[in-house]
């Protein structure tokens, strides 16, 4: 089977870097508590219907598939393939909802087992 290899680093302050934190914490509590709520931070970015959007934008319950590391040293959040089956129709969405400020973001995906069709979006 196909594993896909992404990596993408943001600059970015730490406030910034919880948003992704809240999104990706709040869809891993939904996989455990279907009834599960996103923190009342996330109400200012999504909406008063902020539970119905994330989800919906997630495509939800296809897992994210991506994980993220922040470097305060660096200021650079990094969001990585996890397992391999990052949800690319999620990933492109969540950004502009997260980092409009940061438009545009541009990363590369390709397949591991062809490295040379990578793909920028």
């Amino acid at each position: 089977m196909s594993s896909i290899k992404l990596t993408l680093e943001l600059a970015c302050t730490s406030e910034e870097a919880a948003r992704f934190a809240a999104v990706e914490l709040f869809l891993a509590e939904v996989g455990e508590d279907a009834e599960a709520e996103p923190p009342a931070e996330l109400d200012a970015i999504f909406g008063a219907r902020s539970r119905e959007t994330i989800l919906g934008l997630a495509g939800h319950p296809q897992p994210l598939g991506i994980t993220f590391r922040y470097g305060q040293d660096r200021g650079v959040m990094t969001l990585a393939a996890a397992g391999g089956t990052p949800n690319l129709a999620a990933l492109p969405v969540l950004l502009l909802w997260l980092y409009p400020e940061k438009l545009p973001i541009a990363y590369s995906v390709h397949v591991t087992e062809r490295p040379e069709l990578a793909v920028w979006t």
